[in-house]
C-alpha cells in the first residue's frame, strides 16, 4: 500500500469520525486522527475527496456490506472524481454533458493520473457509463434551488425567485457571495514603495465569505481564506472573537471542502426553528458543497440565474463596495500614522492589522440601512419600488486622509481615490472561468500537504506582542482619565469601561491562581 492509499474500510471509519466530532475538524486534525489510528498520514487532497459525495455510500448503517457490494463499482475513483468536478463546472456554466462527451472526458483524464501510468486506458463500456452516472446521480441531476429542467430566460427565473422570496420576512432572507481583498496593496508609487521594489502592485490577497439578511440585522462571520494554515502574524489572535473563521488552501480562494464547512455553520446559526431562504451564485464550489451537504428541511438553499450576479446578487450591490471602502479607510490612516513616525507601512503591516479591519469593516463599517437598501436594489421581491442608494462616492473625510497619504509618501498623482477603492483583478476567481484539467488532476492526485506558512503572507512579518495584563490594566485607566474629563462623555462610556477593566483583573486573578496550583502540582 502506498503512502497516500487509504481503503475503503478506514475511509469509512474518518467520515464517521468527521461526522460524530462537534465542532467539526478541520482537514488537518483528519489528517492526524488518521495517522494515529493507522500509522500512515494522508495528504489534503486524499482527505478532501475521501470526506466527499463520492463515497457517502459508505455513510449506511452496514458500511462493511456496503463496501463489498459497492467495491467493483468503485474501480477507478480517481477518474470518476475527476470526472464529476468537470460534470459540476459544466452546469455551473449553463451547459449540459452527453454520454459521448462523458466516454471522451474519461479517455482525456485516464493518462494524466499518475496512479494509472502504465495501465492502457479502458474502453470504457456502456455499462461502466451508467453505473458511474447512477453513482453520481447524474442523469436526474439537479442542484437544490434550481427553477426547472428546461432552461429559463434570467428574468423568468427572477419571476420565480421573487414568488420564492415573498414568502419569507425580510430577516429571514439571506444572501452569502466570496470576494478578494488585496490587503496589503498601496496606492501608486511613493515612499512606500520605493523601500522595497516591486511591491507597487502587491496583490497579496486573501478571500471572504460575508453573508448576511436583507434588513442588515445579521451579519455572520466573515471566513477569510488565505494560503498559509497558520500564518505567524495570526498566532495567539483569537480570531473567533473578532467575529471571523480563518481557513486556507493554496489558491486563498473557497473550495468545496470549505463551502461544505460554510453551509454545516450556517446550518448551525439558523437552527431547527426558523424558516430561511440562502441566495447563493452559481459558482462551482457551492454547488459541489451544497451537492454534498443538503440543507435541512427549515432552510431553502436558492440559486440565482447563471450571470446575473450584477444585477440581483445584494451584496455585488453595494454591500461588498461599502465593506471594502471602509477597510481601506483604516488602511490608509494606518499608513498616515507610519508615515507620521518615519516608518515604511508596507513592512509595519501584517495579517494581524489586516484581519482587525477587515472585523471593524464589517461589523462596525457598514450600516443596516446600507445593506437594506441594496437588497432593495437587487429586486428580489416582487412589488417592490425603486431604491435610491446612498452615494457610495468616497467621504470627505476618507479624501482627505488620502490626499494627506499622498502628500506624506510622495505618491505620484496616476491612481486616483477611487481606483484605489476598486482594485483590478482583486475579485478575480481563480479558474472560475474556465476548467484547468491538469490543475484539478493534481488537486485529486499530488502530494498537496497544509501550507503551514506562506512566504507571500508572511515575509517580513514584524510580530505584534500580546499586551501584557499590566499594559492592558494602564491602557483601560487612560481611557477612564480620558472620559473623565470629557465634555460628551455619559454614565454608560464610563461603565463599559470599568466592566472592561474589572474583566482584565478578573482573568488576570484567575491566571495567576491557576499558575500557583500548576507549580503546586509539578
Amino acid at each position: 500500500m502506498t503512502r497516500n492509499a487509504i481503503n475503503d474500510v478506514e475511509r469509512s471509519a474518518l467520515r464517521r469520525w468527521v461526522k460524530n466530532t462537534k465542532p467539526t475538524p478541520r482537514q488537518i486534525d483528519a489528517i492526524r486522527w488518521f495517522q494515529q489510528q493507522y500509522g500512515r498520514r494522508l495528504n489534503q487532497s486524499s482527505v478532501s475527496a475521501s470526506l466527499g459525495p463520492s463515497y457517502a455510500h459508505l455513510d449506511g448503517p452496514d458500511p462493511i456490506s456496503s463496501l463489498t457490494s459497492r467495491k467493483r463499482q468503485s474501480k477507478w475513483p480517481l477518474l470518476e472524481a475527476i470526472l464529476y468536478d468537470w460534470q459540476l463546472f459544466i452546469e455551473s456554466q449553463g451547459g449540459d454533458t452527453s454520454d459521448d462527451a462523458i466516454l471522451l472526458k474519461a479517455k482525456d483524464v485516464w493518462p494524466l493520473i499518475p496512479q494509472y501510468q502504465g495501465q492502457a486506458t479502458p474502453e470504457f463500456s456502456n455499462g461502466w457509463l451508467s453505473k458511474y452516472k447512477r453513482r453520481h446521480n447524474i442523469q436526474s441531476h439537479r442542484r437544490h434551488g434550481e427553477a426547472a429542467d428546461v432552461p429559463q430566460s434570467t428574468e423568468a427565473q427572477m419571476s420565480s425567485i421573487r414568488v420564492l422570496c415573498a414568502e419569507y420576512a425580510e430577516k429571514d432572507i439571506f444572501n452569502m457571495d466570496e470576494t478578494g481583498l488585496f490587503w496589503r496593496q498601496a496606492p501608486s508609487s511613493g515612499l512606500a514603495t520605493q523601500a522595497r521594489a516591486g511591491r507597487k502592485n502587491d496583490k497579496t490577497r486573501i478571500s471572504l465569505a460575508c453573508c448576511c439578511n436583507y434588513d442588515g440585522t445579521e451579519r455572520l462571520p466573515l471566513w477569510a481564506i488565505g494560503k498559509a494554515a497558520r500564518p505567524h502574524a495570526l498566532r495567539r489572535v483569537n480570531i473567533e472573537a473578532l467575529g471571523m473563521v480563518w481557513k486556507s488552501n493554496t489558491k486563498a480562494w473557497m473550495t468545496t471542502v470549505i463551502m461544505r464547512e460554510w453551509l454545516q455553520s450556517f446550518y448551525d446559526w439558523i437552527g431547527t426553528s426558523r424558516s430561511v431562504v440562502l441566495l447563493l451564485d452559481n459558482f462551482s464550489a457551492h454547488a459541489k458543497g451544497l451537492d454534498s451537504l443538503p440543507p435541512p428541511p427549515n432552510i431553502k438553499v436558492q440559486f440565482l440565474p447563471p450571470n446575473s450576479t450584477s444585477q440581483y446578487q445584494p451584496l455585488d450591490q453595494g454591500i461588498i463596495a461599502a465593506f471594502k471602502q471602509s477597510y481601506r479607510k483604516q488602511w490608509i490612516r494606518f499608513m498616515v500614522d507610519c508615515y507620521g513616525r518615519e516608518q515604511n507601512p508596507l513592512t509595519e503591516t501584517n495579517l494581524n492589522f489586516a484581519v482587525g479591519w477587515v472585523s471593524y469593516a464589517w461589523f462596525e463599517g457598514l450600516s443596516n440601512q446600507t445593506i437594506f437598501n441594496c437588497f432593495r436594489k437587487a429586486k428580489i421581491k416582487p412589488s417592490e419600488e425603486p431604491v435610491t442608494l446612498v452615494s457610495l462616492l468616497p467621504s470627505q473625510e476618507l479624501q482627505d486622509l488620502y490626499q494627506e497619504a499622498q502628500q506624506l509618501g510622495n505618491f505620484s498623482n496616476d491612481e486616483d481615490l477611487e481606483h484605489f477603492l476598486k482594485a483590478a483583478g482583486e475579485d478575480d476567481a481563480p479558474g472560475e472561468d474556465s476548467f484547468d484539467l491538469a490543475q484539478v488532476v493534481a488537486l485529486h492526485t499530488q502530494e498537496d500537504c497544509l501550507v503551514e506558512e506562506d512566504e507571500e503572507e508572511e515575509s517580513e512579518v514584524i510580530p505584534v506582542a500580546s499586551p501584557t495584563y499590566a499594559e492592558a490594566e494602564a491602557a483601560v485607566d487612560v481611557l477612564l482619565k480620558f472620559h473623565t474629563h470629557a465634555e460628551r462623555s455619559t454614565t454608560d462610556h464610563i461603565n463599559n469601561l470599568r466592566a472592561i477593566q474589572s474583566r482584565i483583573r478578573l482573568w488576570k486573578t484567575s491566571d495567576t491562581v491557576q499558575g500557583t496550583l500548576d507549580s503546586w502540582l509539578t
